[in-house]
């Protein structure tokens, strides 16, 4: 879980150490959010607001570590650098995280829901995906329809992905966080 900064999108939560620019939307489907929700902008000053009402939420539950968010480039947007992982409150995986994300999430800027992507986005998205591919991790997926990558089992924070990341976000013209869904277990099969 790591950190959304994508226009004046903002907001998520990381468990790769070292990875500031990779976002975790936390567990579960992602949700959608009618065309006229996601495309109403939110001023930069209510948008880190937002932001830091989930930090202080977040803390109240349990999850003392939790850090303050950061201004997205250019004051747009904004997100969250999570340094944890197992072991620490921070882990994405841990019971109490996941229930406190659950409790907090509606007082994100968007609450539950992500605005979509533009198309142009969705391709640089894609292409990263593509290249991450060739670069040791055959298995990454295609960003979903609301632009997130779902990860299983890919250590985001790891020297092997970093490498990766970067040299992807070059090839794909990418800047600022990515959309991920990061779970260290495998691909459930549809009920």
């Amino acid at each position: 879980m790591a950190l959304i900064a994508l226009g004046t999108l903002g907001a998520a939560c990381s468990s790769g150490p070292k990875s500031p620019r990779v976002a975790n939307l936390g567990s579960g489907p992602p949700t959608t959010v009618p065309a006229s929700a996601a495309q109403r902008p939110i001023d930069p000053a209510t948008f880190m607001a937002k932001l830091l009402a989930y930090t202080h939420c977040m803390r109240s539950h349990g999850i003392a570590d939790f850090p303050d968010p950061t201004p997205g480039p250019n004051g747009q947007g904004g997100g969250f650098s999570i340094k944890g992982g197992p072991g620490s409150d921070l882990d994405p995986n841990d019971q109490r995280y996941e229930a406190a994300n659950r409790a907090c999430q509606a007082l994100l800027p968007y609450g539950r829901s992500l605005p979509p992507l533009s198309a142009s986005q969705m391709a640089e998205y894609t292409k990263f995906a593509v290249c991450a591919r060739q670069h040791g991790f055959p298995s990454f997926p295609d960003p979903n329809g609301q632009g997130v990558f779902v990860l299983h089992n890919i250590d985001v924070g790891s020297a092997q992905f970093q490498s990766a990341e970067n040299t992807c976000r070059s090839v794909a013209h990418l800047s600022g966080p990515l959309r991920v869904n990061a779970t260290n277990s495998a691909p459930h099969a549809p009920a």
